[in-house]
């Protein structure tokens, strides 16, 4: 089985970066671009917080094809859904063809 035979979904990639600056001189990061992407993604764990509030956090495997630009500071939405790419990117390597096979991120929804 190929991996785009399991990347059935489709969701947005929304590149973030700097913006500007605020008048602090602090950064602004917001998004810079986005793309329409073929994905496969799926939750891996999910806890409720109770600490003054209601928050329910919730961790996710987003799979995409090869050469996807995606970085640390980037969302991922999918349909009504809005995901934070926690840390960088894995670019899963296939040694047998010495090529980039597909690119997986852990992603973080929090709500509440």
């Amino acid at each position: 089985m190929a991996i785009a035979d399991l990347l059935k979904q489709t969701g947005t990639v929304q590149r973030r970066g700097k913006v500007g600056t605020d008048r602090y001189n602090n950064d602004v990061v917001g998004t810079i671009s986005d793309y329409e992407t073929s994905a496969y993604l799926e939750q891996t764990a999910a806890q409720e917080v109770l600490v003054d509030r209601e928050t329910y956090t919730s961790d996710w495997l987003l799979v995409l094809p090869t050469g996807s630009p995606l970085d640390a500071w980037d969302r991922f939405v999918y349909g009504d859904l809005t995901f934070e790419v926690v840390g960088p990117p894995h670019r899963v390597w296939n040694p047998r063809t010495a090529s980039e096979h597909h690119v997986e991120a852990r992603l973080q929804q929090v709500t509440g």
